[in-house]
């Protein structure tokens, strides 16, 4: 078993890394050093915020000058790129959806569109409901740190996508679940503070949750898949 798990890598540099993975994976490259190398103290304060235990967000995510709107485009744009080259991989390597061979050309890019209109329209729908509930500006922060850490999990992607086709069978499953927790660990933080911050406002609970169970556990579903497939 071992020794043909140690083979395997060669393959999958033969098989796993075709044209458009590669162009991914370079452009992916390319927009985090250019996050690092433009934005790099905006970055440190994504992460500042993150692990901060309060939820005051309104102070940071009211900016709207030039500089940050750029770098939520380049941040945002880079979760995309990086969130659906990993998808790809894990398929790849582990077949966790049932798509045909002569699918896999196509795999990444509707990958990166499915996040990215997932995301756009949880985010338009929540908006929406959150007027709807007189709730506007507590569902604005919350969609704001959202993002954020979706942002924090896009630099946090970078090495994994580069290090999952180099890997044994057996690592490359250990990593993949590795993501998967993280990510699972990043929105139940995400669960908490927003919890306590509508606590704080008294807005209903019962709204709370079914917008959970509506927008949220979706991404888990496609999390589990991805680590049974893996496991």
């Amino acid at each position: 078993m071992i020794p043909a798990q140690v083979e395997l890598p060669m393959q999958v540099r033969q098989e796993i890394l075709p044209a458009p993975l590669l162009i991914a994976v370079l452009f992916m490259l390319a927009l985090a050093v250019l996050i690092k190398s433009n934005y790099g103290k905006l970055l440190i304060q994504d992460f500042n915020i993150f692990l901060q235990r309060a939820y005051n967000l309104n102070t940071r995510f009211n900016d709207r000058g030039g500089i940050y709107r750029n770098y939520l485009f380049w941040s945002d744009l880079l979760f995309v790129t990086a969130a659906s080259a990993f998808i790809h991989l894990c398929n790849l390597r582990f077949h966790c959806f049932p798509l045909r061979p002569e699918a896999a050309p196509v795999t990444l890019p509707l990958a990166a569109v499915a996040i990215y209109l997932f995301y756009v329209t949880k985010h338009s729908i929540a908006r929406g409901f959150g007027g709807l509930m007189q709730a506007g500006q507590l569902f604005r922060s919350y969609l704001s740190y959202m993002w954020l850490s979706l942002r924090v999990l896009g630099i946090l992607l970078v090495p994994c996508v580069l290090l999952l086709p180099f890997l044994p069978v057996l690592w490359a499953g250990r990593l993949v679940m590795g993501v998967c927790i993280l990510f699972a660990l990043l929105v139940v933080i995400r669960w908490t503070k927003g919890y306590t911050r509508n606590v704080d406002a008294g807005f209903s609970i019962v709204y709370y949750i079914l917008y959970l169970c509506t927008f949220e556990f979706i991404p888990l579903l496609i999390i589990w898949k991805l680590c049974v497939s893996a496991g």
